[in-house]
C-alpha cells in the first residue's frame, strides 16, 4: 500500500469518527432540550388550569390577574410554535377584558388574532376570534361588520367542533338583536347540539339561557323556565356565581311576566348582591333595568328611574347602544311622567340619534311616536303631529300595524284638540281596521274608545253609545288577561276613562229623550262595576294572595291557561302582522279557542266549587232592580253620585 493510498484510509476513518461524534453530540444536546421543553409544556399546562381557577373568581382582581397568565402563557406558546394553544390562550383574555368592560382591548386582541394566525393551519382557533369580533361588533351598533365577522366565524368553525358551537351562538344573539326570532332559534338549537358533544361543558349552560330569553319573549313560558333551571342547575355544579346571578336574572324576569312582581324581585335582589360592580356591566346593567321594571309596575318612579339610570351609565361605560337606546326610551318616559320636560326631551333626542346610527326602524318609530306623545300632552299640536308623521316612515303596515295604529290615534287625538272631528274620525277609524285585520283586541278597544268619543262631540249618541259599549266590552273581557305586560300598562291607564264615557253617553241618551229610566238605571250599573273593577285592582296592585275556598290547583292551572291565551294571541297578531299564510293563523285561532274553552270549564267548576273566591274573583254585575226588590223597603232609597273629570251626575 502506498502512502498515498494509506492517507485516504485515514482521512476515510478519521471522517466516520466525526460523523459519529457529531450524531452522539447532536442526540445528546436534542434529548436535553426536549427535556427542557417537556418541563416547560407541563409548566404551561399547569399555569393555564391556575389561570382558569382565576377567571371563575369574578371579580377585578383575579381576572386582571388571569389575563396577565394567559397573555404570558401566550406568547410562550407562541415560541413552541404551538400556534393553537397561544390563540386559546389569547382567546380567554380577550374575553375577560369584555367582561371587565375592557372592550376597546379585547377587540384589539380578537383582532390581532385574526392577523397573526393562520386560517389554514388552526382555521377553528380563528373562527373562535372572528365570533367574539361579531359579538363585540353587534353591542356597539355596527351591524354590517358584526355580519361580516359572523360569515367568516361559520365558514372556519368546522363541524362539531367548539369553534362552530361558538360561531352559531353568535349567529343566534345577531337575529336574536334584530328581531328574527325564528331564525334565532334555529341557530341556538344547533348550537346546543353540538356542545352537547364537547367534552369542555362550559357554553351549554350560556346557550340555554339565550335560549330560554328567546322562548320568554315568544311568551313561552313553561319551555324558558325549563330551559333557565337546567342552565342553573349547570352553573351551580361547577360553582360558577357568574353563571348562578345570570340564571337567578332570567328566572326573575319569566316570573315578572308571569305577574309573579315579588317572587321575580326576590330572584333579582339576589342577582343584585353578587354581581360586582366593575365588571359583566352588560348583565349588571340588564339586571338593573328589570328591578327598575318592578319599581315602575309598583308606582314607585323614583327607584324605577334610580336603577333604569344607574343600567344606562353601566351600558355608556362599554359603548353598548342597544342597551343604550332601549334604557333612554325607559328614562324619557319616566321623566316625562315625572314632569321632568328637560330630561325628556334630552333622553328622547340621544335614543333618536343611536336609533339613526344602528338604522332601527322600530325605536326610530318609537322615539318619535314618544316625541309627538310628549308634545300631545303640553299641548303643542304642531310639533306633536310633526313627530307623528316622521313615526309613519318606519311604521309600515305589514310589520308594524299595532304600532301604525297608534301613531294613527296620536294624530288623531291632536286632531280632535283642534275642534277637526271628521279628520280625527278618519284616523281612528283606520286604527281600527288595523287592529281589526290583525285581531288585536285591545287595539279595537282603543280605537272604539276614541271614535266613541267622537261620536258623542258630534251628538251621535247612538253611534257613541255602541262604539263605548263595545270599547268597554272588550276592555273588560282583556280584564282577566292583565297578567299579559303587554296588556297591563294600557289597560290600567284607560279602564276608567272608558267607564266614565260610557257613563256620560247612557246619561246623554237620557237626556235627549231616550228611555228616560232604563238609561238611568245602566248608567248605575256602568258606575258600579267600575267601583268593583277599582276594588280589585287594589287587591291585585298589592299582590295579595287569597285563596279562601278555592283549591290552589286550580287556582295555578286556571293562571296558566291565561299565560297561554295571551301568549298564542301575540303570536297570532304577530303572524297576521307578518301577512303570513292562512294555516299559521287558523292553527293558533283554533288553539285560542280550545284554551279559551278549557278555561271556561274551569271556571264554571271554581264557580260552583269555590262560590266565596268566585264572587270576589269575577263578582256578578250590580242589578239595580234586585237590589231595589230584596234590599230597599219603602222608606229607603238608594241615592248615588258620581263626580266625574268633565260631568257629574
Amino acid at each position: 500500500m502506498n502512502l498515498r493510498s494509506k492517507f485516504r484510509i485515514d482521512v476515510a476513518i478519521c471522517g466516520c469518527l466525526a460523523i459519529f461524534y457529531l450524531q452522539y453530540l447532536t442526540t445528546e444536546v436534542f434529548g436535553q432540550n426536549r427535556v427542557e421543553d417537556d418541563r416547560v409544556v407541563s409548566q404551561l399546562e399547569m399555569s393555564d388550569v391556575a389561570a382558569r381557577s382565576l377567571a371563575r373568581e369574578w371579580n377585578q382582581k383575579s381576572l386582571n390577574e388571569a389575563i396577565t397568565v394567559y397573555e404570558r402563557n401566550g406568547n410562550r406558546w407562541l415560541q413552541l410554535s404551538r400556534s393553537s394553544l397561544y390563540g386559546k390562550n389569547m382567546i380567554e383574555s380577550g374575553r375577560l377584558r369584555a367582561k371587565l368592560g375592557e372592550t376597546d382591548s379585547a377587540f384589539r386582541v380578537f383582532k390581532q388574532l385574526t392577523l397573526k394566525l393562520d386560517e389554514k393551519t388552526i382555521p377553528e382557533t380563528v373562527s373562535l376570534a372572528y365570533s367574539e369580533l361579531s359579538a363585540l361588533s353587534l353591542d356597539s351598533g355596527r351591524i354590517e361588520e358584526s355580519r361580516g365577522y359572523l360569515e367568516k366565524a361559520i365558514s372556519l368553525g368546522g363541524s362539531n367542533s367548539e369553534a362552530q358551537a361558538m360561531s352559531t351562538l353568535a349567529a343566534g344573539n345577531f337575529y336574536y338583536l334584530r328581531g328574527e326570532l325564528e331564525l334565532s332559534e334555529s341557530f341556538y338549537l344547533s348550537s346546543l347540539g353540538i356542545a352537547r358533544l364537547q367534552i369542555d361543558k362550559r357554553i351549554e349552560p350560556h346557550i340555554l339561557v339565550s335560549l330560554g330569553y328567546l322562548y320568554l319573549k315568544q311568551n313561552r313560558f313553561d319551555e324558558s323556565k325549563e330551559a333557565f333551571q337546567n342552565a342553573l342547575s349547570m352553573f351551580g355544579s361547577t360553582n360558577d356565581n357568574r353563571g348562578t346571578a345570570i340564571c337567578y336574572t332570567a328566572l326573575g324576569a319569566s316570573l315578572m311576566l308571569s305577574n309573579e312582581k315579588q317572587k321575580a324581585l326576590e330572584y333579582y335582589k339576589k342577582a343584585e348582591v353578587m354581581f360586582p360592580d366593575d365588571i359583566d356591566h352588560i348583565e349588571h346593567a340588564s339586571l338593573l333595568n328589570n328591578i327598575g321594571a318592578i319599581y315602575d309596575d309598583y308606582g314607585d318612579i323614583a327607584r324605577s328611574f334610580e336603577y333604569r339610570l344607574r343600567a344606562l351609565r353601566l351600558f355608556e361605560s362599554i359603548h353598548h347602544s342597544y342597551g343604550e337606546m332601549f334604557t333612554l326610551h325607559f328614562l324619557a318616559k319616566l321623566s316625562s311622567q315625572s314632569d321632568n320636560d328637560l330630561a325628556t326631551l334630552d333622553y328622547l333626542k340621544r335614543g333618536s340619534s343611536i336609533a339613526a346610527n344602528l338604522s332601527d326602524r322600530q325605536f326610530l318609530g318609537l322615539f318619535n311616536e314618544d316625541s309627538g306623545n310628549f308634545y300631545e300632552r303640553r299641548n303643542r299640536p304642531d310639533i306633536s303631529i310633526s313627530f307623528f308623521f316622521r313615526a309613519t316612515r318606519f311604521f309600515d303596515t305589514e310589520t308594524f300595524s299595532r304600532q301604525l295604529s297608534r301613531v294613527n290615534i296620536g294624530i288623531g287625538k291632536v286632531l280632535e284638540s283642534q275642534g277637526k272631528l271628521n279628520d280625527a274620525k278618519a284616523l281612528f277609524e283606520n286604527a281600527l281596521q288595523l287592529n281589526t285585520n290583525v285581531k288585536d283586541r285591545l287595539g279595537e278597544a282603543d280605537a272604539l274608545y276614541f271614535l266613541a268619543r267622537i261620536y258623542f262631540k258630534q251628538g251621535d249618541i247612538e253611534n257613541a253609545k255602541k262604539a263605548s259599549g263595545r270599547s268597554l266590552e272588550l276592555t273588560e273581557l282583556l280584564y282577566s288577561d292583565v297578567y299579559s305586560s303587554k296588556l297591563r300598562s294600557s289597560y290600567l291607564s284607560t279602564i276608567f276613562d272608558r267607564y266614565e264615557l260610557q257613563l256620560r253617553v247612557k246619561m246623554r241618551h237620557q237626556q235627549t229623550g231616550g228611555q228616560t229610566n232604563e238609561s238611568a238605571v245602566d248608567a248605575l250599573e256602568v258606575l258600579e262595576r267600575a267601583r268593583n273593577r277599582s276594588f280589585i285592582q287594589n287587591i291585585l296592585a298589592s299582590e295579595t294572595i287569597f285563596v279562601l275556598d278555592a283549591v290552589p290547583e286550580t287556582i295555578t292551572k286556571e293562571n296558566e291557561i291565561r299565560l297561554k291565551i295571551n301568549s298564542q294571541s301575540d303570536k297570532l297578531v304577530d303572524s297576521l302582522s307578518r301577512d303570513a299564510e292562512g294555516r299559521e293563523a287558523a292553527r293558533l285561532t283554533v288553539e285560542i279557542n280550545n284554551l279559551e274553552n278549557e278555561l271556561e270549564e274551569i271556571r264554571a267548576e271554581r264557580k260552583q266549587k269555590s262560590p266565596i273566591y268566585s264572587a270576589i274573583k269575577n263578582p256578578e254585575p250590580f242589578d239595580v232592580e234586585d237590589f231595589q226588590a230584596n234590599t230597599l223597603d219603602d222608606k229607603s232609597v238608594l241615592l248615588e253620585f258620581s263626580l266625574g273629570a268633565e260631568e257629574s251626575y
